[in-house]
């Protein structure tokens, strides 16, 4: 029999219901890459605006008070500010014309009889907290012969690289006859960090070639008093939380890395290494003291980071030909007898009236004049690592530094 020929329209109906349905699926598919699309950027911007609400703002410190910008190092003392009662009754700081803290300026012209030492660190050297005559600086030079004269250039929030670059700026002109460096774990993270929390920016520091470089400089301007502070990434990173575009576009163009411990003890060594060779330039020796805070005492975690921290310096060190001695850890607190160190070899309690050599420098000495420098922390801790270089005329100091070293 002949087919009965299929109408025009018969033919067409599925080829039009498979459109339609491809049609469909296409629309709700870029409805729903749409409604992806949009609801991200809400996320994106939801995530943005808490990080740029809620986000770290810059506060008021005490340091604002004795402390101006400063294009090399960030910030730095005011030459010739005296603050009364300015951490509380009776606890005045004072600024001298040299820039550092202290009572007396020092002349460039020094006397042949004087022995002068630079004590170079952070806010423990500074004295945070207490008054002038309680910093362990002036409390080395009480204790000192009538030759001694000790230079506090202690900073709030220094990085170890800043005390480095301080000692270059003044170093020629105070002309040290030794240079104790006293430095806590956070003053190697601090290198790593863009801003302080009262808005003051830092000098970067990187390795290249085995060669020292500093950057970011002239430093940024300080931020104003509740700016916000942003690390740097952290507006990228909210964005991907939620953005697969900004994952996709940070896989092909990756963001740099957020800075590591590890990267801040390998540039930390190096700057350690420059100050050694600074102070060879000044013709004077060099002591190195890594000081452990409370919690790197008692936290499990704190007390590994601190640990790895002074074998690599211990290990720098030996490579450097510098003597090194390593103390067992322990606390310093009150008790009946007086102020008490406790370490792994049992009690010793501290006597007054010993001769500067013999109280000033021993760990008993050094652990008495720390606990006067910040008495607002119940305990004090003590070195557990300290190195000096032999270089000529080390023997000669009249406190005989390499006793507690």
């Amino acid at each position: 029999m002949p087919k009965t020929p299929t109408s025009e329209p018969e033919k067409k109906a599925p080829r039009s219901i498979l459109k339609r349905i491809g049609f469909s699926v296409l629309a709700v598919t870029l409805l729903l890459i749409f409604l992806e699309g949009l609801l991200s950027a809400v996320w994106v911007g939801l995530d943005v605006g808490l990080l740029l609400s809620d986000g770290p703002r810059v506060e008021e410190l005490k340091e604002e008070f004795h402390c101006q910008y400063d294009e090399e190092l960030g910030w730095a003392n005011k030459p010739g500010t005296r603050v009364k009662n300015f951490y509380g009754p009776g606890q005045t700081i004072t600024i001298n014309a040299n820039g550092v803290r202290g009572l007396v300026d020092y002349s460039k012209d020094k006397p042949d009889e004087t022995f002068r030492a630079i004590c170079l660190g952070d806010s423990f050297t500074l004295g945070y907290g207490v008054d002038d005559r309680m910093t362990f600086p002036h409390q080395l030079q009480e204790l000192g012969s009538g030759r001694l004269e000790t230079v506090n250039m202690g900073q709030g929030g220094y990085s170890i690289g800043q005390s480095y670059l301080w000692l270059k700026r003044l170093g020629p002109e105070l002309k040290p006859d030794l240079v104790v460096c006293v430095f806590i774990v956070e003053d190697f993270r601090r290198l790593m960090t863009g801003r302080t929390a009262n808005g003051f920016a830092t000098p970067k520091f990187d390795v290249e070639n085995e060669r020292l470089v500093v950057g970011n400089v002239p430093v940024p301007a300080k931020l104003g008093k509740g700016a916000l502070i942003l690390k740097q990434g952290e507006i990228v990173n909210a964005m991907r939380e939620n953005s697969a575009l900004v994952r996709t576009i940070a896989q092909v163009a990756p963001a740099p890395a957020a800075p590591t411990d590890e990267e801040a003890l390998f540039i930390g060594v190096h700057i350690s290494r420059a100050t050694a060779a600074l102070c060879r330039e000044f013709d004077c020796p060099t002591v190195f003291a890594l000081t452990p805070t409370l919690p790197e005492l008692c936290d499990s975690a704190s007390v590994t980071r601190y640990d790895g921290v002074s074998r690599l310096l211990e290990q720098f060190l030996n490579q450097e030909a510098n003597s090194v001695r390593r103390s067992p850890p322990g606390v310093y607190g009150r008790g009946e007898s007086g102020l008490t160190a406790v370490s792994q070899r049992g009690v010793s309690p501290l006597h007054r009236g010993r001769k500067c050599h013999r109280q000033c420098h021993r760990r008993d000495g050094v652990g008495q004049v720390a606990q006067a420098s910040r008495p607002e922390v119940p305990v004090k801790m003590l070195p557990l690592i300290g190195a000096a270089n032999e270089s000529d005329g080390f023997d000669e100091c009249p406190c005989r530094v390499n006793e507690f070293v």
